[in-house]
């Protein structure tokens, strides 16, 4: 039969191995895409969240410019334009 010693090794690394795993879990959730919502920083459209507003508009990243001029970087706002 199995000794007293093979079975503590067994388990020892079968520890391992899930502790293992579950760090890998932890770490893959931590690295998920993250999107982007109202008013942050962007530099494309797919770096905003799919979300809409009231109006079904979407988040797309865009310049916000006023009479004054334009900002020197890009945020995620709902366009109140025209979309298809």
């Amino acid at each position: 039969m199995f000794s007293a010693r093979l079975v503590l090794v067994f388990a020892v690394v079968l520890c391992i191995q899930l502790c293992n795993a579950s760090w890998l879990d932890e770490r893959a959730m931590t690295q998920e895409k993250r999107c982007n919502g109202k008013y942050q920083k962007c530099t494309s459209n797919s770096q905003c969240c799919d979300q809409k507003d009231y109006a079904k508009r979407k988040l797309r990243c865009l310049t916000q410019c006023d009479e004054g001029g334009c900002m020197k970087y890009k945020q995620c706002m709902f366009y109140a334009g025209t979309q298809k």
